[in-house]
C-alpha cells in the first residue's frame, strides 16, 4: 500500500486527509489507518482511525481516507501512521498484514 496525505489545520484540530492505493493484491479488504500524534517528549497526545470505504479495493486502485485528531498538531511533532487490511490474489483466504512508520512533522 502506499499513502500520500496533506495535514489540514481547523483551529484546536488537524485533520489526515489523504489518499491509499493497493499496489499488491488483486484485492484488499478490512483497510484501517490508524494515526496517533506524539508530542516532542515522546507522549502521545491524540489518536484516531479511519475504517476505509469501499470495503473491498482492488489492485491499482485508490482510495481516500481522513483522521480527525482533537489537537492542533504543530512543527516538531510525530505522526505514527499504522495501517492494517487483509489482502488477498482470490481464492486463498487472505493475508493479515499490519505495517507502521512515523513521519515527522515540519
Amino acid at each position: 500500500m502506499a499513502l500520500a496525505w496533506e495535514i489540514k489545520q481547523a483551529g484546536m484540530e488537524a485533520v489526515v486527509e489523504g489518499v491509499g492505493k493497493n499496489l499488491r493484491y488483486a484485492f484488499m479488504e478490512g483497510i484501517e489507518i490508524w494515526i496517533a500524534a506524539v508530542d516532542a517528549a515522546g507522549k502521545t497526545t491524540a489518536r484516531n482511525v479511519c475504517f476505509v470505504i469501499p470495503r473491498q479495493v482492488k489492485q491499482d486502485e485508490i482510495f481516500p481516507f481522513s483522521v480527525k485528531l482533537p489537537i492542533a498538531v504543530e512543527p516538531g511533532m510525530l505522526l505514527k501512521f499504522t495501517y492494517k487490511y487483509n489482502g488477498s490474489d482470490g481464492g486463498d483466504g487472505g493475508v493479515d498484514w499490519m505495517q507502521s512508520f512515523e513521519w515527522g512533522v515540519s
